[in-house]
């Protein structure tokens, strides 16, 4: 076996951050590179903000940035080495919805389960609100959403207005919320995951949200 250090120390990512790790980031062993995992993580994140590219491609990250503590390698990994991170996903927006800038405070790993059931809220049918349909058949609009545990879909039934399905959609997803942040052990995602979710008193304020 064969194996070579990369060392990047220092280097300017995307003419604003440095990596100033004080070990290889990089290794190849056998012709393949490995990078350490909490680079790799802090350069993805560069990556959707600062890289004109990806934001071509992606362009829901425009006017997203990164806190300028976080734009020095070493402090990202101090922060991290105290995360529970391992097989979960770093997002920016549970703790805080529309946040525009990822920093200690708002930046959190989740896991698959509560990333897919979050990303299931997001509906392509943009004449509807999330989880609501139109059987075009029977003239009835219907609500169904994702169940984390079971990974199947959850039919709620059918209902004569949108406003209807929207709610009886809300109750589930809420309801499933609660589940998912009794079983949390990050207590500040379990806040987040339930005052998401949570059911508004009339009609007209939940109306087409989540």
């Amino acid at each position: 076996m064969t194996s070579k250090n990369i060392y990047v120390k220092h280097k300017l990512i995307y003419g604003v951050a440095t990596n100033d790790a004080d070990y290889a980031v990089t290794m190849t062993i056998n012709g393949k590179r490995t990078k350490c995992k909490i680079y790799e993580t802090w350069a993805n994140m560069l990556l959707r903000f600062y890289n004109k590219s990806y934001l071509i491609k992606k362009p829901t990250y425009e006017g997203c940035s990164v806190c300028s503590e976080w734009l020095t390698f070493s402090n990202f990994k101090s922060w991290m080495e105290k995360q529970d991170w391992q097989g979960k996903t770093l997002d920016k927006d549970y703790i805080s919805v529309g946040n525009k800038v990822y920093s200690p405070d708002t930046y959190i790993f989740v896991t698959q389960q509560i990333n897919s059931f979050i990303s299931s809220t997001i509906t392509k049918r943009k004449s509807l609100s999330c989880g609501v349909f139109f059987d075009s058949e029977v003239k009835k609009f219907y609500a169904k959403c994702s169940d984390p545990f079971s990974k199947k879909n959850i039919n709620i039934g059918y209902f004569l207005t949108e406003a209807e399905a929207c709610r009886e959609y809300l109750f589930a997803k809420s309801a499933i919320a609660n589940k998912l942040a009794d079983i949390c052990n990050d207590e500040k995602l379990a806040i987040a995951l339930r005052a998401r979710f949570q059911i508004k008193t009339h009609t007209e304020d939940v109306y087409g949200k989540v």
